[in-house]
């Protein structure tokens, strides 16, 4: 089509392309406002003094997450571990923001596409001033998608072109799992707080607290039929299960409610599962879980991992996590994501300002806590929460 790309005002995508990273040091920067204006910029290495596996190591650190908030016996590597996080998150926004900055001034909300390996940078809480205190997302609303392309497709073809919709609130999580996922990994605790937060919060929802692999199969598999509803998941997640082993197979999966003499494959539902489902009617889906968007893979189009399943399904829009989350930090982002769509934000306006609020909290002002949280899609809808 000749006709010119669907953005709003004061948005814009924002493409880091790592064709030519591994083989020159390079990485291709486009600024896209309309079809007939993009810029582009060549970001180079070299001259930041960086080599290209210096430069993946520095993504692998702070992909990785770490306790920033060291107890009374913690040793100096500890506050070194620190020192340098901050370090790179300055270094990241020199490297990949200050040279398109001049672009961006009428700019309130970007939506990045990042290849491979980019997609770990932490972009939300990259540093812009020395003072340590702004971060990009004290100044952009940023959502991800996987590109341009696949953006505006979903867009003109969307079975429901309303920008406010009425959504039902369906909440699932998990009291118990397999005794070999308690023994394993220490999963012996219940996860229900959220269920008795949104209830305190009077925010109407459906809860399903203890949610078996059957209760959400036959949840996903009506949806092809349902009026619209958003799906949010407080449970145990493994990013890096595959039930299909292939370098290119998604992985992740959910890890659902025990019952006496199940099996412990009877309590997962993967990730290419859930692809398989249509849930166009989906409009949001909120993997309030560990590592969610992480996948075992990736690909020029990023993460093979559960929040992808949820995607190839037709879910528009996705809130994941990048490293394992703390239940209290997961409760607190999602009683006031929820609250903020009741007033009639946007999916997009309501997530950014949930992690803004959080930031300012005393007991959550390390992007440790708020950091991990990604939106994934197109945020521009507005979802009335049904009563």
């Amino acid at each position: 089509s000749e006709k010119d790309l669907l953005i709003p005002p004061e948005h814009c995508y924002i493409q880091y392309s790592s064709c030519t990273l591994k083989t020159n040091g390079t990485i291709y920067c486009y600024v896209i406002f309309g079809r007939q204006n993009i810029k582009f910029e060549i970001i180079d290495l070299k001259e930041h003094n960086l080599r290209v596996d210096q430069f993946l190591d520095n993504i692998t650190f702070l992909a990785e997450g770490f306790n920033e908030r060291p107890d009374d016996n913690s040793i100096d590597k500890s506050d070194t571990d620190v020192e340098k996080w901050t370090r790179l998150r300055k270094e990241f926004f020199k490297i990949l923001f200050e040279p398109i900055m001049v672009h961006l001034k009428q700019i309130k909300c970007i939506q990045i596409i990042a290849e491979e390996e980019l997609l770990y940078i932490p972009f939300s809480s990259l540093l812009i001033s020395d003072d340590d205190e702004k971060y990009l997302i004290d100044i952009f609303e940023i959502s991800f998608v996987l590109s341009a392309g696949f953006d505006q497709l979903y867009q003109l073809n969307s079975l429901n072109k309303e920008s406010n919709v009425s959504c039902q609130l369906e909440v699932f999580t998990t009291e118990t799992v397999h005794p070999e996922f308690e023994e394993e990994y220490g999963l012996d605790y219940s996860l229900v707080e959220i269920i008795e937060k949104l209830q305190h919060e009077q925010i109407p929802f459906t809860p399903h607290s203890s949610a078996t692999k059957e209760e959400v199969e036959i949840f996903l598999k009506s949806r092809i039929h349902s009026k619209p509803s958003i799906f949010h998941y407080a449970g145990h997640t493994f990013y890096d299960e595959q039930q299909v082993q292939s370098n290119y197979a998604l992985s992740g999966c959910m890890i659902l409610q025990y019952d006496n003499g199940k099996e412990r494959l009877d309590t997962m539902l993967y990730s290419n599962q859930i692809a398989n489902y249509d849930l166009r009617n989906i409009r949001l889906a909120v993997l309030n879980s560990c590592s969610t968007l992480k996948g075992s893979s990736l690909t020029r189009s990023g993460h093979l991992g559960l929040a992808r399943g949820f995607i190839i399904a037709g879910v528009s829009t996705v809130v994941a996590t990048t490293i394992d989350l703390e239940t209290n930090i997961s409760v607190e982002f999602a009683k006031r994501f929820y609250k903020y769509l009741q007033e009639g934000l946007t999916i997009s306006c309501s997530f950014t300002r949930t992690i803004r609020d959080l930031k300012e909290l005393k007991d959550y002002r390390s992007p440790d806590y708020w950091g991990p949280f990604v939106l994934f899609g197109c945020g521009f809808n507005k979802l009335n929460i049904d009563t």
